[in-house]
Formats: structure tokens, sequence, C-alpha cells
């Protein structure tokens, strides 16, 4: 069995004392709003104006004139909102395997801790 800082010094990774063993002043502790608020921030901050390809699964129009749907990949998936103010502006019928590139900006709502 590989001894763990063999593996550590091999890696080139440095770590501090065990973290129960660190002194306060070396941990950062979040709240969790604080957390992600940052993280928030750091993704409409880097990611305010985004072309992203992908294919449509789950398209909803709403009643409002809003389209929903997800964008996905064979990675990840990706919510999305078109408002209808965009969403009039189409040249044509967005539908589920529809593949398509999109411009946007990514939002974090920070009640759920979900990005979109």
């Amino acid at each position: 069995m590989p001894n763990p800082e063999e593996s550590r010094s091999q890696l080139g990774l440095v770590f501090p004392e065990a973290a129960a063993e660190a002194p306060a002043a070396f941990r950062r502790v979040w709240r969790v709003g604080q957390l992600v608020g940052e993280v928030r921030n750091h993704i409409e901050r880097e990611y305010a104006d985004v072309w992203v390809e992908g294919e449509i699964s789950n398209y909803r129009p709403a009643p409002s004139g809003h389209m929903y749907f997800t964008l996905k990949d064979g990675e990840a998936q990706l919510p999305v909102v078109l408002f209808r103010r965009q969403a009039m502006l189409l040249r044509f019928r967005p539908e589920d395997g529809l593949q398509i590139l999109v411009r946007g900006r990514s939002r974090c709502t920070s009640s759920a801790a979900r990005c979109s």
C-alpha cells in the first residue's frame, strides 16, 4: 500500500497541518449565503457574455411568452430562460433535439444555489 506522504510529495502537493490542528487564522469558514454570493458574483462577472453550443431538451414555452429549456451536451446540462422580448425575435421554432448556438449571460440564483 502506498505511503500517503510519498504520494503527496510525488504530486508536488504541499498541505498545511491537518485542518483540525490548523489555527483558525489559516482557515476561512464561510456561511452558506456568503459562499453562494461570492460564487454568484464570480460567475456573473466572468461569464457576462458567453456563446454556448448544445442540444435543446425539455423545451417548455410559457403563457408569458418566455421559453424554458435545457441546453445539453454529452457532459453537462444548463437550464436556459429565453425571455419574451428575445423569444419574439427568433427566426425558428425551438424543439427538443435541435442543436443550437446561443449567446447570453450566466446567472446564479442564490436562494437555491443553482447556476444557469
